[in-house]
């Protein structure tokens, strides 16, 4: 009887790590299309403002945090990144996940084969290492832009363009998911231990 228990308490403690990380995933997931519904919408901030565009930035600083957290910011400025000065601030709201469970990496993709990656873990054939990255919707347009930074204050954001950009999100028990976001507006959450560019 100890045995069986024991058995069917790790597979619990599996299947609950499991759930937690789908949850996770389409929680990421859904805060992109948050911002994309107010990048082709118009949210307005006290004192009148109103920002042309809207975006998730993931940056190497957030991910060393505990819980790991990303930022909705508001492109004030108009360049592609979040940038934590100014006026108006450009923060709009912080997600974190949760214990124990980790953003592992984040990329920008190169190419429609997704062999040229630039991460945050490093570059991938041919890609650079990157510390930060902004996934932005520009009203009118459904369309996603991104731009990465090589400091995650994004203060030197770079030139470089994407065809689209993922996300990588392990549990405590080292299972992980992907998201994944292409130019077009899709937005999608990959299997179980999926590995980029399959999904």
């Amino acid at each position: 009887m100890l045995v069986i228990t024991s058995f069917f308490l790790l597979r619990q403690q599996q299947f609950n790590s499991s759930t937690v990380l789908r949850s996770l995933a389409y929680s990421v997931a859904l805060s992109v299309r948050q911002s994309q519904v107010y990048g082709t919408s118009v949210r307005e901030f006290g004192g009148g403002f109103t920002a042309k565009s809207y975006g998730i930035n993931f940056n190497t600083g957030n991910l060393a945090e505990t819980p790991v957290r990303y930022i909705l910011f508001a492109d004030f400025n108009n360049n592609g990144v979040y940038n934590s000065g100014g006026s108006p601030g450009e923060f709009v709201q912080d997600f974190k996940l949760g214990s124990g469970y980790t953003i592992v990496k984040f990329c920008g993709v190169g190419n429609l084969a997704g062999t040229i990656q630039s991460c945050s873990s490093g570059g991938v054939g041919g890609g650079t290492s990157i510390s930060a990255l902004n996934t932005y919707f520009i009203r009118p347009n459904l369309d996603a832009n991104f731009r990465s930074c090589s400091d995650a204050a994004c203060t030197t954001p770079t030139a470089e363009t994407y065809i689209g950009a993922y996300m990588q999100i392990r549990a405590p028990g080292g299972a992980t998911r992907n998201i994944i976001i292409g130019t077009t507006g899709r937005i999608a959450v990959c299997g179980l231990n999926t590995v980029y560019p399959a999904c």
